[in-house]
């Protein structure tokens, strides 16, 4: 297809990277956070400091014990960014003023130390809650009040990696955590009930669920009981939670596909247009990028584009003009925009 998508910067980070961040007041900083493995087990990392205005510069590197998986900004604080890493730990940064600097205000010990952290996403809608996911297959919601956090685990874990969990965010879902994991599964838990799944399912994509994206206010907004699931299968599908009138799941009720598009390549991540356009961007690892936009129908791929990303691409983000992507063993970040 013809792309309206054209590149517009491209540099090269110091170590391999696999998350990143645009900051969402200002959309000329970018947070990437960086994975390396030396051996067996021993693994390091950093958070690099980038702008982005006619050029790429990388303005300093934070240095981490063990590596980043992911790193996310508090919707309801843009100061305070958290990572998760290689070692079971999250750390909180403050930062600087200037948003050019971090400085570490807490590191939680959330799982033992041979469990990586693999997501981590923020509610939302209510403040101070997030969802992690690990290698061990567990799923947990934390509450954070400073140095105080509660963690609830769900007895429900996946019998593989739990690669990615997300809140939903209408009325009835409120309080529903969607995790994917490495067993095909896509599981539906509810916070206040961390003992039994409301329903779990392994027969929406013949590979591991690797990413969730549960409609909100900012995306698909018109159709809030819809969410898309994406898979090492290269296919993204559109699921409709609803079996009834909608006011909240149905126990041992999984949701029915209503769309599936093959996208050529593994869909890692579903990263949705904050500006509301109901356009997402997609890191489709080894196949690129991936322009997707809902549609009455479910799912329309709008563009293609990968540049020199010839490794995965791991992560992604776009705050204002800037969409951002990176690949992983290149090391290769790339500045994207709609032509």
């Amino acid at each position: 297809m013809p792309s309206s998508v054209s590149r517009r910067l491209v540099d090269h980070t110091e170590l391999p990277p696999c998350a990143l961040r645009i900051h969402p007041a200002n959309p000329t900083v970018v947070y990437i956070g960086t994975y390396k493995l030396v051996k067996d087990e021993e693994r390091y990392g950093s958070i690099e400091i980038w702008t982005c205005t006619d050029s790429l510069a990388k303005v300093r590197s934070v240095a981490t014990a063990s590596a980043v998986l992911d790193l996310k900004f508090d919707p309801f604080d843009a100061t305070r960014l958290v990572s998760v890493h290689s070692t079971g730990n999250l750390i909180i940064w403050k930062i600087s003023d200037d948003l050019l600097d971090i400085s570490e205000t807490f590191n939680y010990q959330a799982y033992e130390n041979s469990t990586l952290i693999t997501a981590i996403n923020f509610h939302l809608t209510i403040p101070n809650t997030l969802t992690l996911s690990t290698t061990a297959g567990t799923c947990s919601v934390l509450k954070l009040n400073g140095s105080d956090i509660e963690k609830t685990d769900f007895d429900t874990e996946h019998q593989l990696e739990c690669w990615f969990s997300t809140f939903g965010t209408f009325a009835g879902l409120e309080h529903v955590v969607f995790s994917g994991g490495d067993d095909r599964k896509l599981v539906a838990h509810d916070a206040r009930q961390p003992e039994l799944p409301i329903w779990e399912t392994d027969r929406l994509h013949d590979a591991g669920i690797v990413s969730v994206l549960p409609a909100s206010t900012f995306w698909n907004s018109t159709h809030p009981y819809t969410v898309w699931t994406g898979s090492y299968d290269d296919q993204v599908r559109s699921l409709d939670l609803r079996v009834s009138a909608p006011q909240a799941l149905i126990s041992g009720l999984p949701p029915r596909a209503k769309q599936t598009e093959n996208l050529g390549g593994g869909v890692w991540r579903l990263i949705p247009n904050p500006a509301g356009d109901d356009r997402v961007l997609c890191c489709a690892m080894y196949a690129g990028c991936r322009m997707l936009k809902s549609t009455v129908q479910g799912i329309g791929v709008e563009d293609e584009f990968q540049g020199e990303h010839e490794s995965m691409v791991y992560g992604g983000d776009w705050v204002g003009d800037n969409m951002i992507t990176c690949s992983f063993y290149d090391r290769v970040v790339q500045v994207w925009q709609d032509t």
